[in-house]
């Protein structure tokens, strides 16, 4: 079970969600999802937020996301050149709560 949940939530610039969808599919799921220490990485497209598309990401700790292997695969040329066209986007970091009894 993962202790750590990753949240990122993002819409596209006009003209650009065919290449966006492109790119998280084939490129950034796949590679954060192999980043040792991520348990599972999952697309969504929301419903009801103001955001429209988000990844959910499992990880075993929170020093995932700081490491230079999650660095790498979310720093790539193809990524540099999503970047501008991000909007509405939020990120949240979390771990996993536990109700006080």
């Amino acid at each position: 079970m993962a202790k750590y949940t990753f949240v990122v939530m993002t819409n596209p610039t006009a003209g650009k969600e065919a290449e966006f969808n492109e790119w998280y599919n084939t490129e950034h799921i796949p590679a954060l999802g192999g980043v040792k220490g991520t348990l599972s990485a999952r697309r969504y497209r929301g419903t009801g937020a103001k955001q429209r598309y988000a990844a959910l990401y499992h990880l075993a700790s929170p020093e995932v996301t700081h490491s230079s292997a999650w660095r790498a695969a979310s720093n790539t040329p193809w990524t540099e050149r999503m970047r501008p066209h991000f909007t509405d986007h939020l990120r949240f970091e979390a771990t996993r709560y536990t109700r006080a009894r």
